[in-house]
């Protein structure tokens, strides 16, 4: 072998559609450590691959002073399909999508070793030197797919020049990463701060988070999906709302630190009912939809007592209860708000007319009409709506 890759890199520089993570060593891929998908994990934020050219950066060593033309292939089975990609994204089911390589195959480009030292013959096929060379991704389906993680495999060739046939191309080295699209670069209180590892985004949690997004283009629908898999595993007596203790993954004040390593722990292989209250799904779904490049904030909703006579709000149903409450003695209330919109986790009630048993998910409130629905036709008297804090993590 003529050409040897030693590192990949796929994070250079902030401001780039690439997205530097929490305890991932750049460059990404290391010849002889990183074998495996799962070893070389790798972002992108799908608003910023859009406008703006893709690049990582090769390492290589090879004969000193020749030069090479070097490409990258993709495997049949993780094919893009080409210009038919556009249109078979809507025949194909977006599961599949996880199959297919969203780096795309790389182009042929040319690279050129230094010259040996001075003390030996420049073009000496015995003395190696190293090069470094900055290649676009110009066939990468980076923002085409939606929101979601994948296997890319590369296979790297170099042309081999030969007198009998004209040559032909030979494979360097196969290799392999984790790709994960997000929306877009992730928001406070997550950092692209390369100095603040604890602040980058956690693999862990892109795995997390990915497992039930993937495929979608939205925010609204990112929102959704992340407030059905919190609901869901209330369904399932993994998360249980009860106000008379403090949440399991929080304490009882907004802007509390969210552990959210414990949190991803439970979710991904509950063991017991928790108990939890609307500070914890806030955190929850703020710093998960966050993650994913959507800014949310929090809103906190203080009530005074509520005004004697009022009428009751029916099938007020909270997470992970089967009781559809009639009345919710509350005082502070906190949820997420995403273009003007309101967004609950913790609780569902009907779009109706307050009396057909309809329960469904909070998906995007005026906050008017929220504060309704929770307090009655008087609520604008009692209810405030403020900006709260953002989660800490842990």
């Amino acid at each position: 072998m003529d050409i040897q890759i030693h590192t990949i890199q796929f994070y250079l520089e902030p401001g780039t559609p690439s997205i530097a993570l929490r305890d991932v060593p750049r460059p990404e891929w290391r010849f002889g450590e990183t074998a495996q998908h799962h070893q070389c994990p790798v972002a992108y934020s799908i608003r910023l691959a859009q406008n703006t050219p893709l690049f990582i950066s090769l390492r290589l060593s090879g004969p000193a002073g020749r030069s090479f033309r070097i490409r990258a292939r993709v495997p049949e089975e993780e094919l893009g399909f080409g210009c038919l990609f556009f249109w078979l994204q809507w025949v194909i089911p977006v599961r599949e999508w996880h199959r297919l390589n969203v780096l795309g195959p790389i182009d042929e480009f040319e690279v050129t070793f230094p010259p040996a030292p001075d003390r030996q013959q420049p073009t000496d096929k015995h003395v190696r030197t190293e090069t470094v060379a900055v290649v676009q991704l110009r066939n990468h389906l980076v923002g085409h797919r939606g929101v979601g993680a994948s296997n890319c495999t590369l296979r790297w060739e170099q042309f081999v020049e030969s007198p009998s046939s004209g040559g032909g191309w030979q494979e360097i080295i196969p290799t392999k990463h984790r790709v994960f699209c997000l929306y877009n670069q992730p928001t406070l209180p997550w950092s692209q701060d390369v100095a603040n590892n604890e602040k980058l985004p956690w693999v862990g949690a892109l795995e997390y988070v990915c497992g039930f997004v993937s495929g979608l283009r939205t925010p609204e629908q990112i929102l959704a999906n992340i407030i059905q898999e919190i609901w869901t595993a209330g369904l399932h007596g993994h998360l249980r709302y009860d106000s008379t203790v403090p949440g399991a993954f929080t304490n009882i004040h907004p802007g509390d630190v969210f552990h959210l390593r414990e949190f991803l722990s439970h979710m991904s292989a509950p063991s017991r009912s928790r108990s939890v209250q609307c500070f914890d799904t806030a955190a929850a779904l703020a710093i998960l939809v966050n993650l994913i490049g959507i800014e949310t904030s929090t809103r906190v909703m203080t009530s005074s007592e509520r005004t004697p006579g009022e009428p009751r709000r029916p099938y007020l149903q909270l997470l992970g209860r089967t009781d559809r409450n009639f009345e919710l003695a509350w005082v502070e209330h906190v949820c997420v708000a995403y273009s003007g919109l309101l967004w609950d986790a913790c609780l569902r009630f009907n779009y109706g007319d307050g009396i057909t048993p309809d329960v469904r998910a909070v998906y995007g409130f005026q906050p008017a009409e929220y504060k309704t629905r929770l307090g009655g036709s008087f609520a604008a008297d009692y209810i405030r709506i403020e900006s709260g804090p953002l989660n800490d993590f842990d």
